[in-house]
């Protein structure tokens, strides 16, 4: 009962930031305004329905009931809060992901699985999982644009990296992909669920070489590869995966961790933005930018070395990400 109450309140909040918010005139909403009325209706009336003077009223409702329901009951707020923007960006960037990624069609494959009920709802919070992180990434990495826009700018480059993500993966994240499936196994994944899910968790980071390629006029792909060497080179990969595993205590942990983990993708994204101009070789510059910065390079490998003999600790991927912020930053 008490997480009904919660529920009810997360979704009726939500709901109140969004109907004043630009993603609710968005024509990637329009099926869940559509959707909101019989399908005779929605079919017949459709001008209508586009017309209706609750229109605003009526899709922020759906929005805000989809991102509670399907992302978790504090997604919207907790990432506002992790990243510093308002929830209303966030559920733009779901608008996007859900496009970008197919999740409603993921969703529905659950819901539609021949599975017993305890591993639908752990693949429900794994796909939860998934979409945090996804949306997180769009929410950061994209500025102000609206979903269409956003959709339009990523959704090529990014399913050509995920044509291409198994060539692409280094050892450290492949290694992390591989426990994600070995997971959903054990959960009772149908196959085709689990290699969707393994899939979203292994393009962390393509929504920003997306907008990296795109903004430089590059080929993706070498993007890609550019930033899967420098996080292999650094250690970064293990370290951000080391963050990931840790289990906070309580909200100012949790906030502090995901500010660890974006962090590291962060240093990243702004050295490949600094070193590579349009048009360059993104392999190349990261190659000479490793070979010119080999004193601080090495340091933080060093100290990603000492820290893979003992658990992650917060206090352990906190001081790397200060290591990493002073190796990512020099000249």
């Amino acid at each position: 009962p008490e997480l009904a109450v919660l529920l009810s309140y997360a979704k009726m909040d939500l709901k109140e930031a969004l109907v004043g918010a630009e993603v609710v005139d968005d024509p990637l909403v329009e099926p869940d305004l559509l959707g909101a009325f019989p399908a005779p209706m929605a079919r017949d009336f459709a001008e209508d329905i586009r017309r209706h003077q609750l229109r605003r009223e009526i899709v922020a409702t759906r929005l805000a009931s989809l991102v509670v329901d399907r992302g978790g009951l504090t997604l919207a707020h907790s990432l506002a809060a992790e990243l510093g923007v308002e929830p209303k960006r966030v559920v733009a960037a779901y608008v996007a992901a859900r496009r970008l990624f197919g999740l409603d069609q993921l969703w529905d494959q659950i819901a539609t699985a021949r599975i017993e009920e305890p591993a639908r709802l752990a693949l429900y919070g794994e796909l939860a999982l998934a979409i945090r992180a996804l949306v997180a990434d769009l929410a950061v990495r994209t500025g102000s644009e609206r979903p269409t826009a956003l959709v339009g700018r990523l959704a090529a480059p990014l399913t050509r990296i995920e044509g291409r993500l198994d060539r692409l993966l280094r050892p450290e994240p492949r290694a992390q992909v591989e426990a994600v499936k070995a997971r959903l196994s054990a959960l009772g994944a149908p196959p085709r669920i689990l290699a969707r899910l393994a899939m979203l968790h292994a393009l962390t980071g393509a929504v920003g070489i997306a907008a990296l390629a795109t903004d430089l006029g590059l080929d993706e792909t070498r993007v890609a590869a550019a930033y899967t060497r420098l996080g292999e080179a650094l250690g970064i990969d293990w370290a951000r995966g080391a963050a990931a595993s840790i289990r906070s205590q309580d909200g100012w942990e949790r906030l502090l961790l995901a500010g660890v983990i974006r962090s590291f993708e962060t240093m990243r994204f702004d050295l490949m933005r600094r070193i590579i101009p349009a048009g360059g070789d993104p392999e190349r510059h990261v190659e000479d930018w490793l070979s010119g910065h080999r004193p601080a390079a090495d340091e933080l490998r060093r100290m990603v070395a000492a820290a893979r003999a003992s658990p992650p600790t917060l206090a352990m991927v906190a001081h790397l990400a200060n290591v990493a912020r002073v190796a990512l930053e020099s000249d």
